[in-house]
């Protein structure tokens, strides 16, 4: 199972890095960790007009010795701007797929993101996301998937961002069985780096 995990990170990574080698606009990695998670992502846009974004990423959660969380997703979402000087935001579709020691199961969500950078502190920003996909679009052990963060960015060069913030993951099963942590596999602080190209 752990060569399984590797592989399909390797394999989204990977997918990723290849579309920046064809030379599309505004490419960005990322990762993010605490003390018992990290966070390995990418996105690339895929259409100018209507303004498109791809993703993937995935995360590994380790703080429940007995429910270790390996989470592989990958976003498609319609991107534009809020009417707002320096905020954005993006809609659409995730694709997901969780395996906790014991349970697994994937499926669809609907959700989003935000960014805004202060007008008049333009190398400080804002930013949060939440995805929730309920148990007819989450088929295999879980209840449902609800996902929610928000972090505080600051850009350190033009191509590169510092954060810290807060992230959630809850894929709750039908009671707490072999000691987990029945909704939130995965929760914390953490800080991270995006670097974009």
């Amino acid at each position: 199972m752990k060569n399984y995990w590797k592989l399909l990170s390797a394999i989204s990574l990977c997918a990723v890095t290849l579309g920046w080698m064809h030379g599309a606009a505004a490419q960005q990695l990322g990762a993010d960790f605490n003390g018992y998670s990290v966070n390995l992502f990418g996105s690339m846009p895929v259409s100018q007009s209507p303004s498109t974004q791809a993703g993937a990423g995935f995360i590994y959660d380790g703080q429940n010795a007995h429910d270790h969380l390996r989470f592989l997703y990958a976003n498609l979402l319609a991107t534009g701007d809020l009417g707002v000087p320096g905020a954005t935001a993006g809609v659409g579709v995730r694709g997901f797929f969780a395996d906790r020691t014991h349970f697994d199961g994937g499926g669809v969500a609907l959700g989003g993101q935000v960014n805004y950078y202060l007008p008049r502190f333009n190398r400080v920003g804002v930013s949060a996301e939440i995805w929730y996909a309920p148990g007819v679009l989450a088929p295999g052990d879980y209840q449902r998937y609800l996902q929610y963060g928000a972090d505080l960015n600051y850009r350190v060069l033009r191509q590169a961002t510092i954060y810290a913030g807060y992230r959630r993951i809850q894929l709750p099963v039908e009671g707490a069985r072999y000691n987990l942590v029945a909704h939130a596999p995965d929760q914390g602080w953490h800080i991270g780096l995006r670097v974009d190209f």
